[in-house]
């Protein structure tokens, strides 16, 4: 018994040797994979275009080459466009802006009061990186979950006049922002007009979730928001369905790579890695996996050696 056990160690570690460089391998795009769509460049693993080129299908990215360039959307949506996927955990989307205008008789036009549902399926809205954004005179918006989710919040904007409105502040003249929930997945955006007179120079509200850093109101946003309908926003992207606490107190824990740390995403639900390379978590997840592979085994043959032992002792 001792011999086996001996020469399964010798097993065990021949296997790490061999699956090193096929672990570094893990996270470079197989041959063939490609790794671009139109503006969208790097495309990096775990995320892919096409069967067996991502981790799983919640990573796929569809390339709509009916455009010119092409555009990429997130799995298999025709409303979420992917424009940067970075490799410290985060990607950027563009999402379509609620709009509630009505013209100078009070007539609703162009009316969207409501936005496409947005269902983000494992990708949570990043809390620390977007606002929650209303523009207009005499404008309530709010953002509610949906399927299940239990939030809701929202902002009041009012004006006066022009006059008082002022380029650069969302403090509720004109524009306001809030603060979303944690974990935001599947939401909804809902704009109205509840004034019964409507500016001229403000026709129109509009309610979003926007890149913070992106977004500078401008009073010139009021009449139409020039033009745009759609903006940034920043997704939090892991590997992995356990929590921080789940996964620390695992063998395979992904963030021991440098530099990074653990973030629970929702609620303690999922864990995130930060980190300047997701590749590197990745690849310290498989190493974890290989290691508790080799526990396990190296347990079970350790264990058939004591009751043999203790048999042997009693006969």
């Amino acid at each position: 018994m001792a011999c086996r056990l001996i020469s399964f160690l010798r097993f065990a570690l021949f296997a790490t040797i061999s699956a090193a460089p096929k672990i570094a391998a893990i996270c470079q795009p197989k041959f063939g994979c490609p790794t671009e769509c139109g503006k969208l460049k790097d495309i990096p693993f775990p995320f892919g275009t096409s069967r067996g080129c991502y981790l799983e299908k919640s990573f796929l990215i569809t390339c709509n080459r009916t455009f010119s360039p092409p555009r990429a959307f997130l799995r298999r949506s025709t409303t979420i466009e992917v424009l940067n996927i970075s490799l410290d955990g985060l990607m950027r989307i563009s999402v379509v802006v609620a709009r509630d205008c009505y013209d100078e008789s009070g007539a609703r036009i162009r009316g969207m009061s409501k936005s496409p549902h947005l269902r983000l399926s494992k990708f949570p809205i990043s809390n620390i990186y977007n606002k929650f954004t209303a523009i207009g005179c005499a404008t309530a918006a709010i953002i509610q979950g949906i399927s299940g989710g239990n939030y809701s919040t929202g902002c009041i904007s009012q004006c006066g006049d022009l006059q008082n409105v002022v380029n650069g502040s969302c403090s509720g003249v004109g524009c306001c922002q809030t603060s979303i929930p944690n974990g935001i997945k599947n939401s909804m955006f809902a704009v109205n007009l509840y004034g019964t007179e409507v500016p001229k120079f403000a026709p129109c509200s509009h309610a979003f979730v926007v890149e913070e850093k992106a977004f500078n109101f401008s009073s010139l946003d009021l009449k139409d928001l020039r033009g745009s309908m759609h903006v940034p926003v920043v997704l939090d992207y892991a590997v992995g369905e356990e929590s921080c606490a789940e996964a620390q107190s695992s063998i395979s824990y992904a963030c021991r790579a440098k530099n990074s740390i653990c973030v629970n995403s929702t609620n303690e639900q999922q864990a995130l890695c930060r980190a300047k390379n997701i590749c590197a978590i990745v690849q310290q997840a498989l190493r974890g996996i290989l290691i508790s592979w080799m526990v396990a085994k190296v347990k079970s043959v350790l264990n058939c050696l004591i009751v043999a032992e203790s048999v042997n002792h009693h006969t």
